[in-house]
């Protein structure tokens, strides 16, 4: 699977203006979206064709210290007990406590950027009912 990893401008803001984009997600959300849709082009495009499988919630500190290579990794996620719908999970969006997306990325089962698995089983197929987890998470800024 590949990465294809997306800021919104919220998560750009947060990076360059407040306490970073790790702070900026404790206590937010992970939405799983089904692949019925078009993944949007970006973090800040409407995503109301696709329908949310699974919400998996950050802890109190959402991500651990940046690397050396600008990548900060997920601390435990509470896994979503119940997912909402079945479906193929295309993309993840991590969302602040408030509700503001920060980052949107892909859904895979190795070497994506949302890792996830189900009734851990690494999987991207969701479904109704069944506990939704994530094996890992990881945000990177790439220096260009």
């Amino acid at each position: 699977m590949a990465h294809d990893p997306k800021l919104s401008w919220a998560g750009v803001a947060a990076a360059m203006e407040g306490p970073g984009i790790g702070p900026a997600l404790d206590g937010g959300s992970m939405r799983i979206y089904d692949d019925t849709g078009t993944v949007p082009t970006n973090a800040d495009d409407d995503n109301n064709t696709n329908v949310l499988l699974a919400q998996l919630t950050f802890g109190s500190t959402a991500f651990g210290d940046c690397s050396e290579t600008g990548t900060i990794t997920a601390n435990a996620v509470t896994a979503d007990s119940s997912a909402n719908a079945t479906g193929t999970a295309a993309y993840g969006r991590y969302y602040t406590s408030t509700g503001d997306c920060i980052f949107q990325g892909l859904c895979g089962t190795e070497d994506a950027d949302i890792v996830l698995s189900e009734d851990g089983v690494g999987t991207v197929e969701v479904t109704e009912g069944d506990t939704v987890s994530c094996a890992s998470a990881t945000l990177t800024m790439v220096r260009e």
